[in-house]
């Protein structure tokens, strides 16, 4: 399995995300594409689709919103995944740094738009 993958790749970016009635995995995937990023740094040999459809097997969405805290469950090669909601405080570096020093990929939310504060959804770029 390549380690590199992209949302858009022809291969799944058309597929419906989760259980979405019409988000797919190249307009809202890059959270799924980043946890299968994960799942085959920790010996798994999955793309954005097998995980997508995996998830939804057990549960793992909330209509197009993947539920990362089910990953564990999901893929038991994946011990430890904790989420830390970032959008009204300071990232929690010394968490960031440990992880990565401890060796585990490390997942990171970035703005959508250069303007300045927090965007922590697409409905902000207006």
């Amino acid at each position: 399995m390549a380690t590199e993958l992209h949302q858009n790749d022809p291969r799944w970016k058309n597929q419906v995300l989760g259980f979405g009635s019409s988000e797919t995995i190249n307009d809202f995937g890059c959270l799924l594409t980043s946890i299968t990023m994960v799942i085959n740094y920790h010996g798994g040999n999955e793309t954005p689709l097998t995980v997508n459809a995996k998830m939804k097997q057990r549960g793992g969405f909330i209509n197009a919103w993947v539920k990362p805290a089910m990953v564990p469950s999901v893929y038991s090669n994946v011990k430890d995944f904790r989420r830390a909601e970032c959008s009204d405080r300071a990232a929690p570096l010394g968490q960031i740094d440990a992880a990565l020093a401890a060796g585990n990929p490390v997942i990171v939310m970035v703005d959508y738009s250069p303007r300045p504060g927090i965007q922590a959804s697409r409905s902000n770029l207006r």
